[in-house]
């Protein structure tokens, strides 16, 4: 949603947020790397380039952002509190740094590796 001042409009793109979501997520201990869902980021593995925005997914509504983010993680560690982690830092950073509202941040664990 663009923030209207009186020196103009602020409008932050689901890519940005996205991107910020990502850093904020990949941050936190436990996380062994975000999880591609999108060709976007399939495209720009082949070709070399780091993406923070790797799984992640923004969707803005009326309640504000839902953030959807698929992680793998280290094996051995505490999921339900490295979760909890992830969504406190990416609804803190993504609010802070946009000034957007977070609904609801989703994680999907879609492996552990060893």
């Amino acid at each position: 949603m663009p923030q209207i001042t009186p020196l103009g409009k602020v409008d932050i793109s689901d890519e940005v947020i996205e991107q910020i979501a990502g850093a904020a997520a990949s941050d936190i201990y436990g996380v062994k790397n975000m999880v591609s869902k999108k060709t976007k980021d399939a495209l720009s593995e082949l070709m070399g380039r780091e993406n923070p925005a790797k799984g992640v997914i923004v969707a803005k509504g009326d309640e504000g952002l839902t953030i959807s983010i698929h992680i793998m993680m280290d094996y051995g560690v505490n999921m339900q509190a490295v979760g909890n982690n992830i969504i406190e830092r990416v609804k803190y950073t993504v609010e802070e740094m946009t000034g957007e509202m977070v609904n609801k941040v989703i994680i999907n664990i879609d492996g552990v590796i060893a």
